[in-house]
């Protein structure tokens, strides 16, 4: 059963969203704070976390940008502000979804179930390892572990980056359009380039600038000599 923090001050909604994702089959605790929630996660760890962006206590995009350098686990933003800016914040520091209040608790749960099985996809048993090579480094992908290291070591991706670096590395060499990217990764053609851009210059800054090429004014290909499971070699420049 999938685990999920509920962050929100209203406790008609809090209770609301809480009875339709139990009714889904997700477990979830509530928080009317954020000082609560972040006491809580510090030694507690959820499969996702849906919170409330402005609350008394403080800024839940804080709360994620510190959030996202120890961990990549889902953060679904929850918003009765229909600011555009603070919605493309939100994603570029590495929101999985931004959803305005009042929104519909179907749409809520589809979009929780959406977020889950895109992760639960790299997760497959049949889903084989594979290891890229360029230059002297090493790339190696554990789906089943839903990891990532390079040269051994390992790489903390957000839930964003990893599918996107996921994405584009099931085709080497393929071009991918930003809306492309958009479609495959976030379910939504609806987007923003500098959202795509950012959360690939977030991926270079963890395994170098040269796995992926830039195609100006249309988007970008991961490049590689590829070394599949079985050891067969491709050339994907």
């Amino acid at each position: 059963m999938k685990s999920i923090f509920l962050l929100n001050q209203e406790e008609c909604i809090l209770e609301e969203i809480k009875g339709v994702l139990e009714l889904s089959g997700f477990s979830v605790k509530t928080f009317k704070s954020l000082k609560q929630l972040e006491k809580v996660v510090e030694f507690n760890h959820p499969d996702m976390i849906i919170s409330e962006v402005s609350v008394s206590d403080g800024n839940c995009l804080i709360y994620l940008k510190k959030l996202r350098g120890r961990c990549g686990y889902p953060f679904v933003c929850l918003s009765r502000k229909t600011d555009e800016s603070c919605r493309i914040l939100a994603f570029e520091i590495g929101a999985d979804d931004y959803i305005f209040l009042p929104c519909s608790t179907k749409e809520l749960v589809l979009r929780v179930k959406a977020i889950f099985r895109r992760i639960d996809y790299h997760k497959d048993d049949r889903c084989k390892n594979d290891v890229w090579k360029l230059g002297q480094l090493y790339l190696y992908m554990d789906r089943e572990a839903h990891n990532y290291y390079l040269d051994g070591k390992e790489i903390d991706f957000t839930a964003s980056e990893w599918r996107i670096l996921s994405t584009m590395t099931e085709e080497p060499g393929m071009l991918f359009s930003r809306s492309r990217l958009l479609q495959n990764c976030f379910d939504t053609t609806i987007g923003y380039d500098r959202t795509i851009d950012n959360h690939i210059k977030n991926i270079r800054s963890k395994i170098g600038s040269g796995w992926i090429e830039t195609v100006r004014s249309y988007g970008y290909r991961f490049v590689c000599d590829c070394y599949d499971s079985t050891g067969r070699k491709s050339s994907f420049k």
